[in-house]
């Protein structure tokens, strides 16, 4: 027989949709059960809540291949926690859990398992805790107890041993900073305050008030320990010792006496730097005045202090006095340097040149001071200018100019002091002076143009002007006879 075989084609089919399928885990604090509403690229879904780890599922929907968006309907009370894909977790393109948002591929002739995982939204306390310690610091009796207002709240806490002391029970308080504030003992004060877990809940602290400001962590608590200890009992007296350097020319083993707020101490002059110093003399706190008594031919050249420059109100070298500042149980070292009184026995003269009425500016005028030879210019008024300053011994000095022709000298002035001016020749051009030992003498000279010289016109005496006067007359007689003569 014969068997007919008939095979039939067709093209393939092209395939452009996906599926997507939701999945929805209850997590903490989520009832397995409660639905979720999703829109799965516009479609809507309801899936119920299943228990970890796959939850449940709803129907695949039918999608176009490609990217999807998938978006729950987030209930009030709870928030997104996760978002994951299957078969594969590269099919999530991205998620946005606060929105509750998942774009997700979609292969064609594929399933995309979307799972959403929710979960109660947490509740976050608004309150915290402060837990108030006290430790029993030097001079404090273990068990003494101690006043706090914790935020508000009173809080006792009786004083423990450290390193630890003893604690009070938290007090609760708003999440925040907390302000907490002993009432400080007559007697005491607050050394110091910490606090735990960690140190950086100290916001800040003022000792003297007794207050500290700390932060409280929602639901958390902050532990803050005071320390206090016994007020010290400071003395009311202090110490100043006195020491002495010689200086130049003092001699080593020289004694100088002192008073030190009254109380009389000698000190014998050691070498430098430190010198040799006398017994600490007891002194109320607060200022004390130092005297040295300077001998002859001696002077004080500086006055220090130790520990501290700033111990040192005010010196005067002068008088050998200073005035120091003197701490409780305290000591103030203060150092006085005495030298010989150096002798001078020389000062200084200069010479000014003023150009004067007809004189040229930076005309040279020769001086003589006290036999030193000196050469100035003259300079423009007042001041003119002047030379170098001449040493001479103390005492009178004479200057003398060497007056130019045609000139005279119309002034001699000193400075600084016109009494310095013992006595002037300016017809000679000399003036004597007086130099003071370590001084210096300006002296000024002024000159000018001489003046043109006057002809002086013959003065007749009596008898020689009646001898004129009939001289005269004689004359006008005989003109007199030659003109009648003529007539």
């Amino acid at each position: 027989g014969q068997t007919i075989v008939t095979f039939i084609d067709a093209a393939i089919p092209v395939v452009t949709n996906g599926f997507v399928q939701v999945c929805k885990v209850a997590g903490a604090g989520v009832a397995a059960g409660t639905n979720f509403s999703f829109t799965v690229a516009g479609t809507p879904v309801t899936v119920p809540a299943g228990p970890a780890p796959g939850g449940s599922c709803g129907t695949p929907v039918t999608v176009p291949a490609g990217n999807a968006v998938i978006t729950e309907t987030i209930l009030a009370g709870t928030l997104v926690a996760g978002v994951s894909t299957l078969p594969n977790p590269g099919l999530l393109v991205g998620s946005n859990l606060g929105t509750g948002t998942a774009t997700v591929t979609v292969l064609a002739g594929g399933q995309t398992i979307v799972t959403f995982v929710d979960v109660a939204t947490p509740v976050v306390p608004i309150n915290g805790f402060v837990q108030v310690c006290k430790v029993a610091g030097a001079g404090i009796t273990v068990g003494t107890n101690f006043s706090f207002t914790v935020a508000g709240t009173p809080v006792t806490v009786p004083a423990g041993a450290a390193p630890g002391g003893s604690c009070a029970t938290p007090v609760t308080v708003p999440a925040g900073p907390a302000v907490i504030t002993e009432t400080i003992l007559a007697g005491t004060l607050v050394a110091g305050v910490s606090t735990l877990p960690s140190a950086g809940l100290l916001g800040s602290s003022n000792l003297a008030t007794g207050t500290a400001t700390v932060t409280v962590l929602a639901g958390g608590q902050t532990i803050v320990t005071f320390i206090d200890v016994a007020t010290p009992v400071l003395p009311n007296t202090g110490f100043v010792q006195v020491c002495k350097v010689a200086g130049a020319g003092v001699a080593v083993g020289t004694n100088f006496s002192f008073t030190v707020a009254g109380t009389p101490v000698t000190v014998p002059a050691g070498p430098a730097p430190a010198g040799s110093c006398g017994a600490p003399v007891t002194v109320p706190v607060g200022n004390a005045v130092i005297t040295e008594t300077i001998p002859a031919s001696t002077l004080v050249a500086g006055v220090s202090t130790l520990p501290s420059a700033a111990l040192l109100v005010s010196s005067n070298l002068a008088t050998g006095t200073a005035t120091v500042t003197v701490l409780a149980g305290g000591q103030t070292i203060v150092t006085f340097i005495d030298s010989v009184t150096p002798v001078v026995t020389n000062g200084f003269v200069q010479v000014c040149k003023v150009a004067g009425a007809g004189i040229a500016v930076g005309t040279n005028f020769s001086f003589n001071v006290a036999g030193t030879p000196v050469t100035v210019p003259a300079g423009a008024a007042p001041g003119g200018s002047c030379g170098t300053p001449v040493t001479v011994p103390a005492g009178l000095a004479v200057i003398a100019e060497t007056v130019p022709a045609s000139t005279v000298v119309s002034g001699i002035g000193t400075l600084p002091s016109a009494a310095l001016l013992v006595g002037s020749n300016l017809g000679a051009g000399t003036a004597t002076v007086t130099v003071l030992a370590g001084g210096q003498t300006i002296v000024t000279f002024i000159d000018i143009a001489a003046p043109a010289p006057i002809v002086s016109i013959p003065v007749m005496s009596p008898a020689a002007l009646a001898g004129f006067a009939l001289l005269l007359a004689g004359l006008g007689w005989v003109f007199l006879r030659k003109a009648k003569r003529f007539d």
